[in-house]
């Protein structure tokens, strides 16, 4: 029986464009650190922020970044973040408006999780009109744990919150990151979706155990959990 969907933010329940990543090369290349975006894309999807930064220095400069550079660069990308989501349009997902309401009328806890901090999500979220508390039952931010994707700290605090096995949830997420995360964590299925950082050839690196287009074709792989319980 599924009791719990736990499902990431930008790219796969909040349509972006990806604006996430084009502001991470952006704030890369503002000091000096050219690097395209098929790269960004590659090594930073679905990851906490800071610890992507990390990833891409490496990448550019074949060296580990000190603390400082990558606490600085961190904050200028969350300021350019910020005003990016002030400025450029967002919205709900395809198909996120009609799977909210079955899994509200299924009973099933639906819990948003991301690699951005609790400010940004916040914010991202009430640019898309979604209310943290009337629409979803529990948000989980990467601030929120000691480790992130791919461990599987934000998805055990959100089984731990609400008492819920690990058999008993489902993942989803638009990268490879978010892939290996539920599986990490023991779920039930851990599922990719094609509308976010990373294609259908890339998330398939790591086997999930589907990958969709649309987040209405969930409907159907929970019904058939759930009838045959």
């Amino acid at each position: 029986m599924i009791k719990m969907v736990v499902l990431d933010m930008a790219g796969t329940s909040i349509e972006e464009n990806n604006l996430v990543y084009y502001t991470l090369r952006e704030t890369m290349e503002k000091n000096g650190y050219l690097i395209g975006i098929d790269t960004v894309l590659s090594h930073a999807a679905g990851k906490e922020k800071k610890e992507a930064i990390a990833d891409l220095y490496k990448v550019v400069k074949g060296t580990p970044i000190t603390i400082e550079a990558k606490e600085n660069l961190y904050q200028e990308f969350l300021q350019q973040l910020d005003q990016a989501y002030d400025h450029h349009p967002v919205k709900p997902a395809r198909g996120l408006v009609e799977i909210l309401n079955f899994l509200r009328q299924q009973k099933i806890r639906v819990v948003f999780n991301t690699g951005y901090n609790t400010y940004i999500a916040r914010k991202l979220l009430n640019r898309v009109g979604i209310d943290e508390f009337r629409d979803i039952d529990l948000l989980v931010t990467a601030d929120m744990v000691s480790k992130q994707r791919p461990h599987p700290d934000m998805i055990n605090y959100a089984l731990e919150y609400f008492k819920i096995n690990a058999v008993s949830c489902i993942k989803v997420g638009d990268s490879t990151v978010d892939i290996q995360e539920g599986f990490n964590a023991g779920c039930r299925y851990s599922i990719g979706i094609t509308t976010g950082a990373q294609n259908f050839f890339e998330l398939t690196a790591v086997e999930p155990s589907f990958i969709i287009d649309d987040l209405e074709e969930l409907i159907p792989i929970i019904q058939k959990i759930n009838e045959a319980q």
